[in-house]
């Protein structure tokens, strides 16, 4: 899969968000108490499941955890935009709304 001794550098081309069938729904917040939190919404925009950390990468992994548990399949590009909402409300540290 990978070469040992090569390295290649690879241009990005803008292209459209493709969603995925997980019916995965993220709120991600940035707590009054200085927390991390994501809200797992269902299809009535009620949370079923929320995830909060003083980090987003113990939240991230505590998603994972959960989606592993659930057996919810998510496109790697669904979880890097959910990983770049935490990382970003963790970074503001302020009320935070994800794009």
């Amino acid at each position: 899969m990978f070469k040992k001794n090569g390295w290649k550098l690879i241009q990005a081309v803008e292209r459209q968000w493709i969603q995925d069938n997980s019916g995965i729904y993220t709120v991600t917040h940035y707590t009054h108490d200085n927390q991390v939190r994501l809200d797992v919404m269902d299809t009535l925009d009620n949370p079923c499941v929320s995830i909060v950390s003083k980090n987003a990468a113990g939240v991230y992994k505590a998603f994972a955890d959960w989606l592993v548990a659930m057996r919810v399949e998510c496109s790697c590009e669904h979880l890097l935009y959910i990983g770049k909402e935490l990382a970003r409300a963790e970074m503001l540290k302020q009320a935070y709304h994800q794009e």
